[in-house]
């Protein structure tokens, strides 16, 4: 209690007096009866609301009560009383009151605005006595309404999609600042998923949850929501990860021409794992590119989508072609774009195994076998499609001659330049291809003959006719196949070589129109392939006229050579039997194409007519067997058929003409041992320079991939359907 008016001596004789009067009065009060009962309060009991705990600056539940009694213990009616805050802060309401019957004194008691204890105190005060008690109560957190994010877990700005955001912490406080712990916060995301959705703060107010951010780039956000209030918003932009994919999108698989450019552009796509574009990539297009293509550009940085692209321009290689394209300038990752590159070919010429085209272009692309070097470039290899042109030193860059025309022998092959030079290539240690001896592989021009008409090849030796009309041979001479003697006096229109023979036309000359167009033949006449018309069969060193049936001339571009057999047609312009085909020589596999029951004899060395009366534009002839086409371009073959080499779809010897996939018009073939190839299209057949591009057909033997068709077949299966031979499956 605070200090009282009286001493203690008085109050206590005086109390003792005012009992003395009460117990006679019988009265309510302790005082005089002329005195108010409220003068004799002496007492100021706490009644209630004590020690009560409540949220900051809010109401407390209890409202804080006392009550004033007289020295006896009575209620005292009317006594003033005033309650102060002394701790704390805070107010009540209302500061003063008066004692009511019951000598209750009530008021409410809002706590300040810090937390901990508060305290209020009620003053008894009257005339005579004073006294007091004192209330306490405990400030505590008050309700969450304000809710931010602790900066040290804030979300950054950038993060890589995909990326974990471990603990992003937020505050709950009231309005105070002070922690609201219990209060229940709800968390969402734009993009991502969060965990826990819903969380309650703890005792320091805090409240956590994890960010897993989208696996797309983008402005994502996350949000705290605290009931009732605004929410809080966190906003970060995702970026692509670390990791790169390289796609190709477009441009791969498509077809060309050698030495086009690919129809539509290269182009690939930077992305990380989820497939978002990167930027700014540096992407290198050249990094693996052979074949002889280029590309435009070679490197380039990708586009906001992630894009790049160039430009590609093929090789001279034919069939597949591919380059690599990666990331960066070394290392990293790549993709292959593949293309097929289409040759057209505009002729068609063959060597024993092996066959080469000529493009329209005018490159030569040879396949087949190739272990001598017959296919005209650096590797000794066998190859069953076209791939590299023929060419003089390197597969890639070339340089890739031009030719007029092909011939080709067993080991070795010649070709007539655009220019007229002569380019050989294959096995030759005998000086049959006019050159200084050197790599056998390599092609070496010819070194003493720049103007060159056209070239025959036979096993071991090889001729030409120049554009004065002489001609050359050379190679092994062991029976005479080199020729000797001068020229005819008008000189050489055409030349043809076999196995271990040649024959040539000479020029015609109106004067001397039997003899211009009578062959010569010199070298092997083992099976009478001179057409001499003698029965001794011997070898010739010197050339020797064939033996010319009555009233009959041969064309001078009609005459070919197998390997032991000749074969000519009847003059264009004969008053009968123009075009009617003539053959002699070796007919063990009828390729004398006779009526074996009018000529049972297995050589011949006079022309015999061919059985069939079929008026042909052309002759060729193979190894061991003939073909003829008509001026309609209908294709007739004889002889040998061991691998299906007459195109009849069987393997069946004809000693007669059959006609060859019937329904095809061919304007050229070539023949090689075991196999025949033809070439369709429109127009004339080339005369050796650019021409129009026709579709190669081979059929027969296969084992060394002379059909061209990117696969070996077995010996002895002959091709039934037709094998387009223009690029490499």
């Amino acid at each position: 209690m605070v200090r009282r008016k009286f001493t203690t001596s008085v109050l206590a004789g005086t109390l003792a007096a005012v009992a003395l009067v009460g117990a006679c009065r019988d009265s309510a009060t302790t005082g005089p009866s002329n005195v108010p009962s409220r003068s004799y309060a002496a007492l100021l009991k706490l009644q209630g609301g004590n020690l009560q705990n409540g949220p900051v600056a809010l109401p407390l539940a209890q409202q804080l009560q006392v009550q004033v009694t007289d020295a006896g213990g009575h209620p005292v009616q009317g006594a003033s009383v005033n309650w102060t805050v002394i701790g704390g802060g805070g107010s009540v309401n209302p500061p003063t009151g008066v004692s009511d019957a019951a000598g209750f004194v009530r008021t409410s008691w809002t706590l300040g605005t810090n937390l901990g204890e508060n305290k209020v105190r009620a003053y008894l005060t009257g005339a005579y006595l004073l006294d007091s008690t004192t209330f306490t109560a405990t400030a505590t957190n008050g309700q969450g309404v304000i809710i931010k994010v602790v900066e040290s877990t804030a979300p950054p700005t950038t993060a890589p999609v995909a990326t974990t955001l471990t603990a992003v912490t937020f505050l709950i406080t009231d309005q105070f600042g002070h922690p609201a712990p219990g209060s229940v916060v709800t968390f969402s995301a734009s993009a991502g998923t969060v965990n826990p959705t819903t969380a309650i703060a703890d005792s320091t107010g805090h409240v956590s949850t994890i960010w897993t951010t989208s696996n797309f780039v983008g402005t994502a956000t996350i949000t705290a929501t605290l009931a009732g209030q605004l929410p809080v918003v966190n906003t970060l932009t995702t970026t692509p990860d670390t990791s790169r994919r390289l796609t190709i999108i477009s441009g791969n698989n498509q077809v060309t021409t050698v030495g086009g450019t690919i129809p539509s552009a290269l182009t690939v796509q930077v992305t990380d794992r989820f497939g978002n574009p990167i930027t700014g990539e540096a992407v290198t297009f050249s990094d693996s590119i052979g074949n002889g293509g280029t590309v435009q550009p070679t490197a380039a940085l990708t586009d906001v989508a992630g894009m790049a692209s160039t430009v590609w321009k093929v090789g001279t290689m034919a069939g597949p072609q591919r380059i690599r394209v990666k990331i960066g300038s070394s290392g990293g990752q790549f993709v292959r774009f593949n293309s097929t590159v289409n040759v057209s070919f505009r002729d068609v010429f063959v060597g024993s195994y092996y066959a080469c085209g000529v493009s329209t272009n005018d490159r030569a692309y040879c396949w087949g076998f190739g272990e001598d070097g017959q296919l005209g470039i650096e590797a000794k290899v066998t190859r069953n499609a076209p791939t590299w042109p023929v060419t003089s030193t390197d597969t890639i860059a070339g340089p890739y001659p031009t030719f007029r025309e092909i011939s080709g022998g067993p080991s070795h092959a010649c070709g007539v330049g655009i220019s007229r030079q002569l380019f050989c290539w294959g096995f030759s240690p005998d000086g049959r291809i006019f050159a200084t001896p050197g790599s056998p592989f390599a092609i070496a021009p010819q070194a003493t003959q720049s103007s060159i008409r056209t070239v025959a090849t036979g096993n071991s030796f090889t001729c030409v006719i120049t554009l004065g009309a002489l001609a050359l041979c050379a190679g092994t001479n062991e029976v005479g196949e080199t020729g000797a003697n001068p020229p005819p006096v008008n000189g050489y229109a055409f030349i043809t070589a076999g196995q271990r023979h040649g024959c040539g036309m000479s020029r015609f000359d109106p004067a001397f129109p039997v003899l211009t167009r009578t062959p010569q033949c010199w070298g092997a006449n083992n099976n009478g392939q001179l057409g001499d018309g003698l029965a001794t069969f011997l070898d010739q060193a010197a050339p020797v006229p064939v033996a010319m049936p009555v009233g009959i001339t041969f064309d001078s571009t009609s005459l070919v050579a197998g390997a032991q057999h000749t074969c000519a047609l009847v003059s264009f312009d004969a008053p009968a039997g123009a075009g009617t085909a003539y053959c002699w020589g070796s007919n063990a596999f009828g390729q004398l194409g006779k009526d074996v029951g009018l000529f049972p004899a297995t050589r011949e060395s006079t022309p015999r007519p061919v059985a069939g009366n079929i008026a042909f534009a052309r002759l060729y002839a193979g190894e061991y067997h003939t073909c003829g086409l008509t001026a309609a371009g209908q294709a007739y073959c004889w002889g040998r058929n061991t691998t299906g080499q007459l195109g009849t779809g069987n393997t069946t010897q004809a000693n007669t003409p059959v006609q060859v996939l019937p329904g095809m018009q061919f304007r050229n073939l070539a023949l090689g041992e075991l196999f025949s190839c033809g070439i369709t299209g429109p127009g004339p057949v080339p005369t050796g320079t650019t021409g129009t591009a026709g579709i190669i057909f081979c059929w027969g033997d296969n084992e060394m991939g002379q059909l061209g068709t990117a696969a070996f077949g077995a010996n002895g299966s002959p091709v039934l359907v037709p094998q387009r031979v223009a690029f490499q499956q």
